[in-house]
Order: structure tokens, then sequence, then C-alpha cells
């Protein structure tokens, strides 16, 4: 029980960090003529629709991230966000996931 309490934390965390971003990208896109941010805002929505279908086994490799360091978890999480649309084209959410997973485990030189 407790697990999937901690699983359901983290796909809020996933939805909210989403969610956050498309609302940013949705005012960059009213900013600035950039069509990658209108299109970054609605891939971003339906990522946080997606993020309820997190799989066990991406959880069981997200646990250790979300549960050791929060500020830690969010800078990464946020830059996954940002990523989307103007780093990665493809958009599924278990993509998504692994390339969150790649951060998380430092596999890109710096979070800011």
């Amino acid at each position: 029980m407790f697990i999937e309490k901690e699983k359901s934390d983290c796909v809020e965390s996933l939805i909210t960090g989403l969610n956050k971003t498309s609302r940013w990208r949705g005012k960059l896109a009213n900013q600035y003529d950039d069509p990658r941010n209108a299109v970054a805002e609605r891939k971003l929505a339906q990522l946080a629709v997606d993020a309820p279908t997190l799989s066990d086994a991406y959880w069981e490799i997200l646990r250790p991230h979300f549960n050791s360091n929060p500020v830690y978890w969010r800078d990464c999480l946020s830059l996954a966000t940002r990523q989307v649309v103007f780093v990665h084209n493809t958009t599924s959410f278990p993509f998504f996931v692994r390339n969150l997973i790649g951060i998380l485990a430092g596999s890109v030189a710096s979070v800011s």
C-alpha cells in the first residue's frame, strides 16, 4: 500500500511538472513568435494526461531519485519538461520518462 502511495505521489509530481511547463510554454507562445512554444504547450499537456500510465518498471527506476532529494528531483523534472520539443521531438510518455531517468542519473552535464 505504501509503495502504491509513493508511486501515486510520483505520478502527481510528474503531472504537476508537465502542466507547469505547459502553462509556461503557453505564455511564451503568446509573447514570442516561435511556434515551438505552442507545440510544446500541447505536447506537455498530453504527457501530463499520459502520466498515470507510468509503468511499475519505470517507477522502480525513478523511485530512489524521487525519494532521496526533492530539490534535485524537481530540478531534473524541470529540465526534462523544458526539453520537450526544443531538444527532443519524440514525445511519447515512455520516451519522456527515459529522458528524465537519464537526467536523474547524471547523463546531462548540468541541471540548472
